[in-house]
């Protein structure tokens, strides 16, 4: 089974990234399971209306030219989306500002890629490059 990396620290960046998207999208936001590939689900009543994934980089939003995910993240969220036929927002906060993207063909490239600090070699995969001019600011 594959080592998880999650920290108490991640979790916690993650809610204060899920309560200022409550604010700014006067959206109800519910934590999903451990299993689920987003972190966060919007929901209206009891209808889901977005699935959302939050990332936090220690870095400012113009330092890179693209920002790089999983690219299998980016298929397992986008395939409940469009089985549902409900949205798919990646949400980064950056040092700077909070930013989101919702996906969109042709908008990236993949390349083999990803994190080579922690020494698993499943951290090397194909992974998916989005350029920054696609992001937004919430």
């Amino acid at each position: 089974m594959r080592q998880i990396y999650e920290t108490a620290a991640d979790l916690k960046n993650e809610r204060e990234v899920a309560e200022m998207l409550t604010h700014a999208w006067c959206a109800d936001l519910k934590k999903t399971p451990p299993k689920y590939p987003y972190d966060y689900i919007a929901i209206d009543g009891t209808e889901v209306v977005a699935f959302i994934e939050i990332k936090n980089r220690n870095n400012a939003a113009d330092k890179y030219e693209t920002y790089m995910i999983s690219l299998d993240k980016i298929v397992q969220c986008q395939t409940a989306s469009v089985i549902s036929g409900v949205g798919f927002y990646l949400v980064v906060r950056f040092t700077d500002k909070v930013m989101f993207w919702s996906f969109s063909k042709n908008q990236f490239h993949v390349e083999r890629g990803g994190r080579f600090d922690r020494g698993d070699k499943q951290d090397v995969e194909p992974v998916v490059h989005i350029p920054m001019i696609y992001f937004k600011e919430v």
